[in-house]
């Protein structure tokens, strides 16, 4: 059974996990290639709201919705390179849920983990 599947499959296309199985040099190249093209829109997308907001300082309106979306933006820019940085401590709290106690030891905690990782899907 694989621990967080879904959530490190959501990560991994968000460009913040690069899946484990994942060793080789081209598919190491491509994926830090992809994720570092997701930091830079984002962080492009991120200076073009700002100075959306420095040009447009008389429409009070638009400067509340572009902040919103700025602060909404910076902060996927901010959760992506966190996890870029602290993978290691990830996989280490995923290598200690595979084993016990936390790893299921009967059959009824496997139906359990199952039943909330369908729920969580």
């Amino acid at each position: 059974m694989i621990v967080l599947e879904f959530t490190l499959t959501l990560c991994a296309v968000s460009g913040c996990w690069q899946p484990l199985t994942w060793t080789s040099l081209f598919k190491y190249m491509m994926y830090n290639s992809y994720r570092i093209l997701l930091i830079c829109l984002l962080c492009t997308f991120t200076i073009s709201q700002v100075v959306n907001i420095i040009l447009n300082i008389n429409n009070f309106d638009e400067i509340s919705d572009n902040i919103y979306m700025t602060l909404t933006v910076f902060i996927a820019t901010y959760k992506i390179t966190t996890m870029w940085v602290i993978k290691e401590h990830v996989i280490t709290i995923i290598n200690v849920l595979k084993k016990k106690p936390f790893k299921p030891s009967e059959s009824c905690e496997v139906i359990i983990r199952q039943k909330y990782d369908k729920t969580i899907k």
